[in-house]
């Protein structure tokens, strides 16, 4: 993969990109440590990193204005108009309900512990992305966006075309996982304890 400033403009449509969401108008973000794990993987993982960047940064923002900092001062620009606080509708007794706002908060903890580990390695001159660490990290991304597109979206009333288009295709990915698991004649339950992926 070439260089690119900001992975997340990978999986945007370009004219998302030329209108509301161009880097420009992005808040800046220490997102580095996922810029060049972008450029360490394939092309399909590329896409999943873009896509879990932008569905995160959408929702903290969803839960930011109508949760964490309900009476915030937002800045003026297209993008916090497209998420302004009247715009925005959200089930807080479901939000409570799944403890998404937990689940939210964890997957940036997360974040922010890999942005640490990689700052401390990059400034000790240490390699950082050792095939585990890719592997880990790859895996973190999948399990975040699943727990994204299921409970941590439920809550919010989505406005932006490309990140319902995101949700959507996640969540398709999810149900034909689902379908060809019920199709096959083995024991779940055993699978899962031994920790056994299923053999699709």
């Amino acid at each position: 993969m070439t260089a690119r400033k900001d992975i997340r403009s990978l999986t945007y449509s370009a004219l998302a990109i030329q209108t509301e969401f161009s880097s420009n108008k992005w808040k800046p973000n220490n997102d580095e440590v996922f810029n060049k794990l972008g450029e360490l993987v394939q092309e399909q993982e590329q896409a999943l990193i873009a896509d879990f960047l932008n569905l995160f940064y959408y929702f903290i923002i969803c839960y930011s204005k109508k949760c964490f900092k309900k009476y915030g001062l937002w800045q003026s620009s297209r993008t916090n108009k497209l998420l302004s606080h009247k715009i925005i509708k959200f089930n807080y007794e479901l939000a409570n309900e799944n403890d998404t706002h937990g689940k939210l908060l964890e997957i940036q903890r997360c974040m922010n512990q890999y942005r640490q580990e990689y700052k401390t390695a990059v400034d000790n001159c240490k390699l950082y992305y050792t095939n585990d660490k890719k592997r880990e990290m790859v895996l973190f991304i999948e399990e975040s966006i699943n727990l994204i597109c299921t409970d941590i979206q439920e809550p919010v009333i989505l406005t932006s075309y490309d990140i319902k288009a995101k949700i959507d295709k996640y969540t398709k990915d999810l149900s034909e996982k689902q379908k060809r698991k019920k199709s096959l004649k083995l024991n779940y339950a055993v699978l899962d304890t031994l920790g056994l992926d299923m053999p699709f």
